[in-house]
């Protein structure tokens, strides 16, 4: 197999090139988790929000869904 092409630019270029796409993809998956983070804590504060003692009607035995 002839790699001649290979030269350092060459070989410098596709090193950055997968140093990039992997920060991408690693940004990528962050933007992703801390999205999800902020969907479930605006989820828990408004069930707390929902079930509060005080906002919630006297208990007349009736289960909550």
């Amino acid at each position: 197999m002839h790699l001649d092409f290979m030269t350092p630019e060459v070989w410098n270029g596709l090193v950055i090139g997968v140093i990039l796409i992997g920060a991408a993809f690693a940004v990528l998956r962050l933007l992703r988790d801390w999205n999800r983070h902020q969907l479930r804590q605006r989820q828990s504060d408004r069930w707390f929000s929902d079930n509060r003692s005080d906002a919630r009607p006297q208990d007349d035995g009736k289960p909550r869904l």
